[in-house]
């Protein structure tokens, strides 16, 4: 059984992708970590980038490829339990649909966050 708008009939879905399952997804992650008289310096990037997301077996509720960005840099002084961070996820600030509730009577979808950004300060005892 599929669906065709939002009424369930029986159809073919022969040579369609499987639902959540894209053909290509990687993670591209560079870490740099610098030993400095005060204390150690970290800065982290990473990528991650996805095809096309299908999230119905007939293909009509789909996500198109995209990439998400992500930074981080900290600092943590020598002989300190104490670490500052600064930190930035999805910088470009893409919007994507992260999830979906396909239902007879209408689609739902929802996106993922927004670019958001902070600082943190942790403390190890």
């Amino acid at each position: 059984m599929g669906l065709v708008g939002n009424l369930p009939t029986v159809t073919d879905a022969s040579g369609n992708y499987l639902p959540r399952a894209p053909r290509y997804t990687f993670t591209l992650v560079t870490d740099y970590t610098r030993e400095l008289n005060p204390g150690t310096f970290n800065a982290n990037l990473s990528l991650f980038y996805t095809d096309t997301v299908y999230f119905d077996s007939d293909q009509r509720v789909h996500q198109g490829p995209y990439g998400l960005v992500n930074a981080q840099v900290s600092f943590k002084p020598h002989d300190s339990n104490i670490k500052i961070e600064a930190w930035v996820k999805n910088l470009t600030d893409k919007d994507y649909v992260a999830s979906t509730f396909i239902q007879n009577i209408a689609d739902v979808v929802g996106y993922g966050p927004p670019r958001t950004y902070g600082a943190t300060v942790s403390y190890t005892f």
